[in-house]
C-alpha cells in the first residue's frame, strides 16, 4: 500500500522560451527516464496564464520509488526556473518519511542574489538584504518571492508602509503563497484591521499544509485575531491544535508553546470549562520562558483560574 504524497509550490519561468522548452524535457524524461512512474501529470499542475507551474497542494498516495522519481523530475524542471520553491513530503500515520525542498539553482544573476538576500535576511542584516532583493527585482520584477522576503525585512525594520506595498505586489503575482499572506497579516494585525488580517489568516491555512511552520503560526495568530475580536470560542478551536502539537527546537512555534497553554487556559475559562482550564494552565508549566510570561506571571494566572477571577472581554491576549 502507497504512503501519503504531498506536494505544494510553485516554479516561476523568465519567458515563454523557457517555459516551453520545460513543457518538452517534462514529456521526455517523464516517458524515457520514469517510465510512467511519477505522482504528478503536467495535465494536474495549474497554469495560470504566465510562464508558471504551480502544484496547489496535491494530496494523494504513491511509493517511495514514485515519490522520488517525482523529486528528481521537479529538481530537474527547477534548473530551469528562475525562481520559486516547491515542496514535498511522504507520511505515514502523521509521521514524515521523506521530504524534500525544491528551489532553482546555478549561475543566473536573479538566483545568484536572491540566494544571497536570504543568507543576509537570516544572518539579521536587513538592509543588505533589501539590497540584494532590489537587485533581483531589476533583473526580473515579477520575483514573487523576492518581494514576499523583501517585505519581510522592510517588516522587521518597522517599514510597515514598504512591507505592506511590497507583500501586495507579491500576492498580485502569487496569491497561494502562504508565507506572504501571513506576512501582510502582521502588518494588519499592528494596525488593529483584525478582519483583514482574518482574511489573510485564512488564505494562509489554506494554501499550506500541517508540515510547514508558516500553518502554525497562521494558527496562533488567527486565535490573537479571534480574540481581538471577541469571538473566544473561534479562539479555542485555533488554541486547542496549535497547543497539541509537538514542534522541533527549530521551529518557531516552539517558543509559543507556554503563551499558547496559558492563552486557551484563560480562553476555557471563560467558556465555562474550569477543569480542562486547570489542566491547560498546568500545561503551560512545562515550557520555558522564553515569550515574556514569566514563572511569576504563570502563577497568578493559574490563582486567577483556581480562585474564579472573570476577566471578560479584559483577557489578556498573550499571543
Amino acid at each position: 500500500m502507497g504512503k501519503r504524497t504531498i506536494f505544494n509550490g510553485r516554479l516561476e519561468f523568465k519567458n515563454q522560451k523557457s517555459f516551453d522548452r520545460v513543457r518538452g524535457l517534462y514529456e521526455q524524461r517523464v516517458e524515457t527516464f520514469y517510465k510512467d512512474d511519477i505522482l504528478i501529470r503536467m495535465e494536474q499542475l495549474s497554469e495560470d496564464g504566465g510562464n508558471t507551474i504551480t502544484i496547489p497542494k496535491h494530496v494523494g498516495e504513491g511509493t517511495e520509488k514514485s515519490w522520488k522519481n517525482t523529486v528528481q523530475l521537479l529538481e530537474y524542471l527547477s534548473q530551469y526556473a528562475i525562481s520559486g520553491k516547491v515542496q514535498a513530503w511522504m507520511t505515514e500515520n502523521g509521521q514524515v518519511l521523506l521530504s524534500s525542498d525544491i528551489e532553482p539553482d546555478g549561475d543566473k544573476a536573479a538566483i545568484i542574489n536572491y540566494k544571497k538576500g536570504l543568507e543576509l535576511h537570516n544572518s539579521g542584516q536587513q538592509e543588505e538584504a533589501i539590497e540584494a532583493f532590489d537587485k533581483v527585482l531589476t533583473l526580473y520584477n515579477e520575483h514573487s518571492l523576492a518581494l514576499e522576503k523583501r517585505a519581510y525585512s522592510k517588516l522587521i525594520m518597522q517599514d510597515t508602509d514598504g512591507a505592506l506595498e511590497d507583500f501586495c505586489l507579491s500576492l498580485a503575482i502569487y496569491d497561494e503563497n502562504p508565507d506572504a499572506h501571513l506576512g501582510r497579516a502582521r502588518v494588519y494585525l499592528e494596525r488593529e484591521m483584525y478582519a483583514e488580517a482574518l482574511e489573510d489568516l485564512e488564505k494562509t491555512l489554506k494554501y499550506s499544509v500541517p508540515m510547514q511552520s508558516v500553518f502554525w503560526t497562521g494558527r496562533r495568530l488567527k486565535a490573537k485575531t479571534h480574540l481581538a475580536l471577541g469571538e473566544v470560542s473561534k479562539a479555542s478551536f485555533e488554541l486547542k491544535y496549535f497547543t497539541k502539537r509537538t514542534y522541533t527546537d527549530d521551529d518557531p512555534n516552539a517558543q509559543w508553546k507556554r503563551a499558547a497553554w496559558t492563552q486557551y487556559a484563560l480562553v476555557l475559562w471563560s467558556l465555562g470549562d474550569t477543569e480542562e482550564a486547570a489542566v491547560a494552565i498546568n500545561s503551560a508549566s512545562n515550557y520555558p520562558v522564553v515569550t515574556g510570561i514569566s514563572d511569576k506571571e504563570l502563577r497568578a494566572f493559574k490563582k486567577d483560574i483556581d480562585t474564579g477571577t472573570a476577566w471578560g472581554m479584559d483577557m489578556p491576549i498573550l499571543l
